[in-house]
């Protein structure tokens, strides 16, 4: 896709498929670490958009966030989730339709937060270890040190 600017090199995406692959496993390590949310329906009724801004936080926690709806929430918080601009935005070219991920270098942009575009969405999925093996955005959030 022409849009997709700047586009990796190969050995580039090769670095960044690597990275991403081991923000992955550190994530799900530290998923499956923590305690399971304690939910006492009978004394705190569910607010379904509180239930969405914890699972921004809780994924942007974890230092990995995937798919476009996630991405755009974290994004659109970006300066309470990290403010140092600690992330790196990586983003797939040959998503179709592309309309889908037009919005996001330019928010990316707005926070600070470096993008680049991986040839394939298939390889980012699977560095992702996502289920479906077909990601279209993927934000990495570095630990804080």
């Amino acid at each position: 896709n022409p849009m997709a600017v700047p586009l990796s090199s190969a050995k580039l995406t090769e670095r960044v498929l690597r990275y991403v692959e081991r923000h992955a496993k550190a994530a799900a390590r530290q998923r499956a670490l923590a305690p399971p949310p304690v939910r006492n329906v009978d004394v705190e009724p569910w607010d379904p958009s509180r239930g969405r801004e914890a699972e921004a936080r809780a994924g942007a926690g974890a230092g990995f966030v995937v798919g476009i709806r996630r991405v755009t929430a974290a994004m659109k918080k970006a300066d309470k989730l990290f403010p140092d601009g600690g992330a790196i935005l990586i983003l797939a070219a040959d998503v179709m339709p592309f309309d889908l991920l037009c919005h996001l270098p330019i928010t990316s942009e707005e926070a600070h937060v470096p993008y680049i575009f991986v040839p394939n969405q298939l390889f980012l999925g699977e560095a992702a270890q996502f289920k479906s093996s077909n990601v279209a955005v993927v934000l990495v959030i570095r630990p804080v040190d």
